[in-house]
């Protein structure tokens, strides 16, 4: 009689595991396919306003219009606003490389300067 239990309590501690495995498995097989990692990078946001400046006739060409600190700051905003979003998103200095690893320091270079040119005609 003891052994019959203690059997049975061998055969539901065993299927507990392998259906605890098997729905392990399929979690983070899903997981991983959903994941997107953005990135800003330093370096591409710092290329792309070189370019600007070098497109553009500016008066004094300056990176940021001369308010590089500003400009960090709405970078910050930009980061917290994905991150809240839901996103992973690291902020870099160079490039990152990886399965659906995607760069968004294109679209934040264009909010900053966006925010830039607002804080300008403000003042």
């Amino acid at each position: 009689m003891a052994g019959n239990k203690v059997l049975q309590i061998l055969i539901v501690i065993i299927a507990i595991l392998i259906i605890g495995g098997i729905s392990f498995m399929l979690g983070a097989g899903h997981g991983r396919k959903d994941v997107r990692i953005l990135y800003i990078s330093q370096d591409e946001i710092i290329a792309l306003e070189k370019a600007r400046i070098k497109d553009e006739s500016l008066e004094g060409k300056q990176l940021f219009f001369g308010k590089p600190e500003e400009a960090v700051k709405y970078i910050e905003q930009e980061h917290d606003k994905m991150i809240k979003g839901g996103n992973l998103v690291l902020l870099t200095d160079s490039k990152i490389y990886g399965s659906n690893v995607h760069s968004v320091s294109k679209e934040v270079h264009a909010k900053v300067i966006n925010s830039l040119k607002a804080s300008k005609a403000n003042e």
